[in-house]
């Protein structure tokens, strides 16, 4: 289930998110197969769409620092965040490789040179921890999705 922009709770706080979330985990499990929701937001520059919350630069910013520890402390912020909420996923970061800036959506890559967005793939391990995936148990840690590139 994808809480795409715009579609929030009333009032949007932290904790208004909590309850949607849960309710929806609960109604899930009120069914007769009782299958729990795989939940996620698109977090793509901090969790913006809760009133509140850091927001942090887009990729294409972060990218022109070339920093990919900077990448990492972002990620972990944004998990913190989205995880307060309730929420298990982030649907981010997005990984294209951004050659036009034609393109609508060219501040959502980290750059146009595909070694520099490899570098900042480090924003993944502030999301989820531990490349073997043993963190995501964690309140502060969510799984994150590279998206948006071809494959």
């Amino acid at each position: 289930l994808l809480s795409g922009g715009g579609s929030v709770p009333t009032p949007n706080t932290a904790a208004a998110w909590a309850k949607m979330v849960d309710a929806y985990q609960l109604r899930a499990q009120a069914t007769r197969f009782q299958i729990p929701l795989i939940y996620g937001v698109d977090a793509v520059h901090g969790h913006n769409n809760v009133v509140g919350a850091t927001i942090m630069p887009h990729n294409i910013g972060i990218g022109a620092g070339r920093d990919p520890k900077s990448a990492e402390r972002t990620g972990a912020i944004t998990a913190k965040e989205v995880r307060s909420t309730g929420v298990p996923w982030d649907f981010a970061p997005c990984v294209c490789v951004t050659r036009d800036e034609r393109w609508g959506r060219s501040y959502e890559a980290f750059g146009e040179d595909p070694a520099l967005v490899e570098a900042m793939e480090t924003v993944i391990q502030g999301m989820q921890g531990a490349p073997s995936g043993k963190d995501l148990h964690r309140n502060d840690k969510v799984l994150g999705s590279a998206k948006h590139f071809v494959g």
